[in-house]
């Protein structure tokens, strides 16, 4: 945690005494979906307020949830397009505020110091902080109060800055690894993510998304600017989408499906649900909202892109196995009919009878399905290329093995 006049504490802040920590844990305790269970867990909410809700601890939590004077009245919870969440304390006669720095930044002209007094902020010197931590690869989350009235999609002009807490959920170590084969077959993986750019920046390199000059980075503000056609041209280049609005996803997915290529989209909450019908192949996250596993195709139990890349792996393994089974049946096939065709002419007439064919068919068919379809993964196969919707099943070099081998 910080404040805006640079001052930084550890979570043991949350248990002081003082009038800037009673108003950050009402910031966070008072205006959250999330909540601790009967056993102790933080359960509800996204990973940002459980985060915040498991440094305000449990003690915390449930002498809030006994205090007379802060209970909730009025409350709107965060979305990605007002980027913040508010609560009234009607007893207290304050809203609290938890969102996006640039939102509180925007309306607030004071903050609290460590002593709980109101005074002015410098705001570039401020920016400058938040921005440091954003490089960080660190996730900023703003807290306030206001004395005003609650107003519906609104932060009050008189909003008071109480703090800010800087949160890192570092990149999964085989999740770079899943990153790196996944490009490596030729798949594009573009991060869509609600975080400001610095942060997104800084988290799609810790991944390995970002790692020339030439890859694109683009916020919400950026593609409202663009047509559908400029977005196009950009696409192959697009590494980044940051504060990415619900719309945004499903656009790109759209104009992604009329340039021809095959979509996959990964999401976790109500607002990613319309992306994750329209995508090719919706991946819903496990401990995502029941909207968007119902949306999704696929769901993600372990929540991990590893898992995604697998199903690639497997999805390629079956397709292989499609091929190699339609090859060997049709080189049989063309063998049996140039045998029946050509044997009259060297005066055989009957060289493969019904009984011959059908037992042909049999051992072949069995077999070969046993066999070929139950060909393990081969990892080389997320080397090859992703091949089109539009292509045949049978391309024209393996239509001339099967002609040659099935003639030879």
């Amino acid at each position: 945690f910080f404040t805006a006049d640079g001052a930084v504490y550890g979570a043991d802040l949350l248990a002081g005494e003082t009038a800037l920590a009673a108003q950050l844990r009402r910031a966070i305790g008072r205006n959250t979906a999330s909540m601790y269970d009967e056993s102790g867990a933080v359960v509800g909410g996204n990973p940002t307020d459980q985060a915040v809700m498991y440094a305000l601890g449990e003690k915390n939590c449930r002498a809030l949830q006994s205090d007379e004077t802060s209970q909730a009245g009025q409350r709107q919870t965060f979305n990605s397009v007002n980027k913040f969440s508010q609560a009234e304390l009607p007893a207290r006669g304050i809203v609290v505020y938890k969102g996006a720095p640039e939102v509180l930044l925007a309306r607030a002209q004071y903050a609290l110091d460590a002593a709980g007094n109101v005074v002015p902020y410098d705001a570039d010197a401020l920016t400058e902080t938040i921005n440091a931590y954003a490089a960080r690869a660190m996730r900023v989350l703003a807290f306030g109060y206001s004395a005003s009235a609650f107003r519906t999609n609104e932060v009050n002009a008189d909003t008071v800055l109480i703090g800010f807490a800087a949160i890192r959920d570092d990149v999964r170590p085989e999740a770079r690894a899943a990153i790196a084969e996944v490009q490596a077959a030729g798949i594009q993986v573009v991060m869509v993510t609600g975080d400001r750019r610095e942060t997104a920046v800084a988290i799609a390199r810790d991944a390995g998304l970002l790692r020339a000059d030439g890859e694109l980075v683009l916020t919400s503000s950026d593609l409202a600017q663009m047509d559908d056609a400029a977005v196009q041209r950009v696409l192959p280049q697009l590494s980044v989408i940051a504060r990415a609005l619900p719309t945004d996803k499903s656009r790109i997915v759209r104009l992604a499906q009329q340039m021809n290529l095959v979509v996959g989209m990964t999401g976790d909450g109500v607002n990613d649900s319309p992306a994750l019908r329209r995508a090719d192949v919706g991946f819903a996250m496990g401990s995502g909202t029941e909207a968007a596993r119902d949306a999704g195709d696929i769901v993600i139990l372990d929540d991990n892109f590893r898992s995604i890349k697998d199903a690639i792996l497997y999805g390629r393994t079956i397709y292989n196995n499609i091929l190699k089974f339609c090859r060997f049946q049709l080189v049989i096939n063309i063998a049996a009919v140039v045998v029946s065709a050509l044997a009259p002419f060297f005066g055989i007439m009957e060289p493969l009878r019904v009984t011959h064919l059908l037992f042909i068919n049999l051992v072949m068919d069995s077999l070969g399905a046993i066999m070929l379809g139950n060909e393990p993964a081969h990892e080389s196969y997320m080397h090859e290329k992703p091949r089109r919707r539009d292509a045949s099943i049978i391309s024209p070099a393996m239509a001339a093995q099967i002609l040659w081998m099935g003639t030879w």
